[in-house]
């Protein structure tokens, strides 16, 4: 090979090394299929696997210093890769055909920086370790301990649905359980092992959320003529006595904390349309105070055009209705945000947020 045919063979890989650093830290140094770049380049994606991991753990809180240090990280494998076509070693050195990575070689180490910056991304790497980090039989140990807390607490068999360990940045088992007396109520359990109140859960707030929601679907539904769907929030009070049954906060409504009420609109609202949905918003209070326990309930109403009205869509919201409408924000209309309904008295009380994406 001649060495014009080399030095153009040499940029073409210079180019792709540069194009693979920008598309994803460290994959050009990967792509260098050197020893020592190999290296620097998993420390590059292993440390920015870790930023995402924190910063998702901290609900974003610590973005504003995660994010910096990871684009930080991204720049510097982008530097190491060009600069290693101009080290001396490099530079100063006629190109010959083994200065070249081969391709074969090029490519697995490719696919290994892609696979680990992958795993760092999606922070797959926790499950992968996880097998050796507890054996089964742990788990099953810890679900078992947690069965029979539960059943002591509450008086029901439970069973756990499933269990996973995590050792950063704290010791904790979570698990999904369900009571086998109430089957379709899944809520979340976790295990602590090192701190004083180890069993951490929530089955009364899930369980009266059914209970709730189950009152108010055909309520919301009948106002809002099947356009609807609703989800709500129930937190306890101050109560001595354990509650099952949400009916029973009725008889003592300082046993019952904050109420949230949720529904989410799927209708092509616009503003003339306005003082009339601040009828049907006052409506929809009274009707609810009907069906709550009497004491503090916030009120939320998003809208939505009425094309997302379907049954993936509902299905979506039944499983969680806040990552719908995360994942969905760009393509609400209109909201409406009420802190108290038992402090509404008239509609002059309502006010309805355009977003302006109504064309």
């Amino acid at each position: 090979m001649t060495t014009n045919k080399l030095q153009k063979s040499r940029e073409i890989h210079r180019f792709l090394a540069t194009l693979l650093s920008i598309l994803g830290t460290g994959l050009g140094m990967f792509y260098l299929a050197i020893p020592s770049y190999m290296i620097g380049g998993a420390a590059l994606i292993i440390t920015q696997g870790i930023l995402i991991y924190f910063t998702m753990f901290s609900l974003g809180y610590l973005l504003i210093i995660s994010g910096p240090l990871a684009i930080l990280f991204h720049i510097l494998g982008i530097v190491f890769t060009v600069r290693s076509f101009q080290i001396p070693h490099h530079a100063e050195r006629a190109p010959t055909v083994a200065s070249l990575p081969s391709k074969w070689r090029t490519l697995l180490s490719l696919a290994l920086g892609a696979t680990l910056l992958l795993l760092a991304v999606t922070m797959k790497y926790v499950d992968i370790i996880e097998p050796f980090t507890q054996t089964g039989e742990n788990k099953r140990n810890v679900a078992a301990e947690s069965e029979q807390y539960l059943e002591q607490k509450y008086g029901e068999d439970f069973q756990i649905q499933n269990i996973s360990y995590h050792s950063i940045p704290s010791t904790e088992y979570t698990m999904e359980v369900i009571s086998n007396r109430h089957p379709s109520v899944l809520f979340n359990m976790t295990k602590r092992p090192y701190e004083d109140v180890p069993f951490r859960e929530n089955y009364l707030n899930a369980l009266w959320e059914s209970q709730l929601d189950m009152k108010l679907k055909p309520v919301i539904q009948k106002l809002y003529d099947d356009s609807a769907a609703v989800h709500s929030g129930v937190q306890e009070g101050t109560t001595d006595k354990m509650i099952k049954e949400y009916d029973d906060f009725k008889l003592n409504p300082k046993a019952v904390g904050d109420q949230y009420i949720r529904i989410i609109v799927f209708e092509d609202l616009t503003d003339s349309g306005l003082p009339l949905e601040k009828e049907r918003v006052l409506q929809t209070a009274k009707v609810l105070k009907t069906v709550l326990a009497e004491n503090k309930a916030s009120l939320d109403i998003e809208y939505f055009p009425s094309t997302m009205n379907t049954k993936q869509n509902l299905k979506a919201i039944e499983i969680n209705d806040y990552m719908f409408g995360q994942d969905h924000f760009d393509e609400k209309t209109y909201e409406v945000q009420i802190e108290d309904i038992y402090k509404l008295m008239s509609t002059k009380d309502i006010q309805i947020t355009s977003l302006d994406r109504v064309n």
